[in-house]
């Protein structure tokens, strides 16, 4: 998840935080 912020990558980001979510 902050990998892919870190790396600027939003659609992963989404998804991780959908992932999170659950």
């Amino acid at each position: 998840c902050l990998r892919a912020l870190q790396e600027g990558d939003p659609c992963q980001y989404r998804t991780c935080l959908l992932n999170s979510k659950q």
